[in-house]
């Protein structure tokens, strides 16, 4: 791992080789990535409060779904994000004066990443697609609807929250660190002309 670190520091450094690692993924793309232990503490324990006067909190509707999709900020179709609901998923939002001002998507059939796909268990939900609009950012949304999200399914009887972080991005890791998630399971993934794809658990964590 240090030499994947190292290799990365030194493209970062360079615009020629930032140009020859572009180039390369396109040949050979080796992520390493976490599958991620969520909601091991509340919000009452975190102490996450919105930066909000009021704000309501709840599944959306297809509707709703319709009113994000509109958004320039969401790259998904409407389509897209309706087919999401077809095959299990729920989406929670966050709205302030009936605007939303923030979503968070969960699957509750399995992890459908792209880098790693696998059937869940039945208390288990895996949690993806987090946004907070702009003009809501910096209203600590990021947070609370993690943990609001946490208590929703929990009152649906689901008990395990897991979700996936890539190796590399740090700041998705001390978020989740500051919510109290976990690394799970440390994996490789390792994609040749971006078609055939392998991946290969390198780390198991005790939590």
């Amino acid at each position: 791992m240090p030499l994947l670190y190292s290799l990365k520091r030194t493209v970062n450094q360079s615009k020629f080789l930032q140009r020859l690692y572009d180039v390369s993924k396109k040949i050979v793309n080796v992520l390493p990535f976490y599958i991620v232990r969520e909601g091991l503490s509340d919000g009452d324990v975190l102490n996450v409060k919105p930066k909000l006067d009021h704000c309501d909190v709840g599944f959306l509707k297809p509707s709703e779904i319709k009113v994000i999709s509109a958004s320039p900020e969401v790259p998904e179709t409407e389509d897209d994000l309706l087919e999401r609901l077809s095959r299990n998923c729920l989406c929670l939002g966050i709205k302030h004066h009936g605007e939303i001002a923030a979503y968070m998507w969960c699957n509750l059939q399995e992890c459908d990443s792209n880098h790693i796909k696998f059937k869940l268990r039945k208390d288990e939900a895996y949690l993806f697609d987090a946004r907070t609009f702009r003009s809501y950012r910096g209203k600590n949304l990021a947070p609370y609807i993690r943990i609001e999200l946490y208590r929703h399914l929990r009152q649906m009887g689901l008990t395990r929250f897991i979700s996936i972080t890539e190796y590399f991005n740090t700041s998705a890791r001390r978020f989740k660190e500051k919510l109290n998630a976990k690394p799970q399971k440390l994996f490789m993934c390792i994609k040749f002309f971006m078609k055939y794809k392998w991946v290969l658990l390198l780390k198991s964590y005790e939590i």
